[in-house]
């Protein structure tokens, strides 16, 4: 985007990673961490607002009655950005949150409905991202995969029943 700080060097030593790969050993934190070090003060509240989004799932996993307000907070929140990808990416969480049940009910393993929808999350990112080569847009999607795949390093199929569960309710809570 224009008028956006360009981050050759710190784009160009980014590893790439896909999300069905094998990644064991991959610290996101200190990955993110390294890219504050590199970013503007500005640019690192966006990372920040981007990590919020994990956060608030890794919360909602204990606390799942509180999803609603949680989620609506954050939307909003990123709803505000000076990031044309962070407004994009939360609105199209918000969307695909509400109609998850829809778009992998015929699945039913538990894990691969999540696997689905995370894979929707990473074509997402790539449409979102497609013309962000250097610019804070493209580090903020390679931060959205790099944390989906460090969600799937941890996940195992109990994490992933809560996980459907958590969505469920959360989806019957927005209905209702």
């Amino acid at each position: 985007m224009f008028g956006q700080r360009q981050y050759y060097c710190l784009v160009a030593g980014l590893r790439e990673y896909a999300l069905d790969s094998d990644t064991k050993g991959i610290d996101a934190a200190a990955i993110r961490d390294e890219i504050l070090a590199e970013v503007s003060p500005r640019d690192a509240r966006l990372v920040w607002l981007l990590d919020a989004w994990f956060a608030c799932e890794r919360f909602l996993r204990r606390r799942p009655e509180l999803a609603q307000p949680v989620w609506d907070a954050y939307y909003a929140k990123c709803a505000r950005s000076r990031s044309t990808f962070l407004r994009r990416w939360a609105a199209f969480d918000r969307d695909l949150r509400m109609r998850a049940v829809s778009l992998v009910a015929d699945e039913p393993n538990l894990i691969e409905k999540e696997r689905k929808l995370d894979r929707i999350r990473w074509d997402r990112v790539d449409e979102l991202s497609a013309f962000d080569y250097f610019d804070m847009d493209a580090i903020l999607a390679y931060l959205v995969k790099l944390n989906l795949i460090t969600r799937w390093m941890r996940l195992d199929e109990k994490t992933g029943r809560d996980m459907l569960h958590q969505l469920l309710d959360t989806l019957n809570t927005q209905i209702a």
